[in-house]
């Protein structure tokens, strides 16, 4: 039996897109808009997710600009706003965060981002952004990756190794 819909996602270095054929429609292609900040406090679907991870300092927003409608008390975006914000005050703004995953000279597991920032500015890793910033977070990271388990194969060019994840 033949699937239904077939979906193709880009995670791309600066932006994130996601397309879909529904068969039993027909053969068009749709891209999937993401859900996204795009100003403080106002949520817009767009056809990409720019690829960047804005860490807000502790004054810089009004309290709840940076909360999608399914979190609340966050300090940090990504996407649309994420970028716009960076470009404001790049010391806080992650970005091409992939490009950190097969450099030689760093651990990609530490908490590195954004490279060159203050220490009053938090860092995260290429691997776990989430990790270092507060441990409900690491929680919330430490549960999520014990819900893989092996199924698909991807070969990563960094470390020329095959590893096989599962997302249930």
């Amino acid at each position: 039996m033949a699937a239904r819909f077939i979906v193709g996602i880009d995670l791309g270095t600066t932006n994130t897109a996601c397309a879909f054929v529904d068969t039993a429609a027909g053969r068009t292609l749709r891209v999937f808009e993401v859900p996204q900040l795009v100003a403080p406090g106002e949520m817009g679907a767009r056809p990409t997710l720019p690829s960047f991870l804005y860490l807000a300092g502790a004054h810089e927003l009004p309290a709840g600009s940076l909360d999608p409608p399914w979190a609340a008390g966050r300090a940090w975006c990504v996407g649309l706003f994420a970028r716009e914000q960076g470009a404001r005050v790049p010391a806080r703004l992650v970005a091409s965060s992939k490009s950190w995953l097969c450099h030689a000279a760093v651990d990609r597991t530490a908490a590195i981002l954004p490279w060159g920032a203050g220490d009053e500015v938090p860092k995260v890793s290429p691997v776990r952004p989430r990790r270092g910033r507060s441990r409900t977070s690491a929680r919330r990271g430490t549960r999520a990756s014990r819900r893989r388990s092996p199924s698909r194969t991807w070969s990563s060019p960094c470390r020329r190794r095959s590893t096989r994840w599962r997302a249930s």
